[in-house]
């Protein structure tokens, strides 16, 4: 945590030259992070109705970091690539990829912006555990996630960008054989904290 922060300063220092406009062409480069809960819902079905399935719920705190450079397609509509690493104590890391698609709309003669954007992205495996037995569910690309965002920009310097937005996600995989299947759902809503700069 203390290398991300110091990271972070630094991309914030460094930042302030130029003006930042959010026009097409232009590019960013967000360092962001987050302490957050999440809450898992996991249902087991089985093939035989007369079996009866079960439903459970549990929530956990987890620490979510990523890079995510974005390049504007026309004004004010940017292509987002968020590489992530989200990880629980005592449990294997998961990466993840997600592209998105963000609006931003930029008020004249303001350092303000507000933001929108959605996403559908991967994951190499569920870091909070669907129970306490399990940190992993998977070593391949194959946990579907669905982002959606919304938030603000500042540009209190030059091309310095400081990001707040509140973001919702659902992470989705499923397992099972012949006899069962088990969809595990796992959503998040958490407050993404980021500082970058306009390339």
């Amino acid at each position: 945590m203390r290398q991300f922060l110091i990271l972070s300063l630094m991309c914030f220092f460094f930042s302030t030259l130029g003006h930042a406009q959010y026009r097409q062409g232009d590019g960013e480069l967000i360092l962001l992070g987050t302490v957050g809960s999440v809450t898992t819902t996991t249902e087991l079905t089985f093939a035989d109705p007369s079996v009866p399935g079960s439903t459970s719920s549990s929530e956990r705190l987890y620490l979510y970091v990523a890079a995510t450079p974005a390049y504007y397609l026309i004004n004010g509509l940017s292509a987002e690539l968020e590489l992530g690493l989200r990880t629980l104590k005592g449990v294997r890391p998961a990466q993840s990829a997600v592209l998105h698609l963000s609006y931003t709309q930029s008020r004249r003669r303001s350092i303000v912006a507000w933001f929108l954007r959605g996403g559908y992205g991967v994951a190499n495996g569920l870091a909070v555990p669907v129970y306490d037995n399990i940190s992993r569910l998977t070593d391949g690309f194959d946990v579907g996630i669905i982002s959606l965002g919304a938030g603000l920009k500042i540009r209190p310097a030059g091309r310095g960008l400081i990001r707040i937005e509140a973001n919702y996600r659902i992470q989705m995989y499923e397992t099972g054989d012949a006899l069962y299947t088990m969809d595990h759902t796992v959503s998040s809503l958490a407050l993404l904290l980021g500082v970058g700069f306009v390339l």
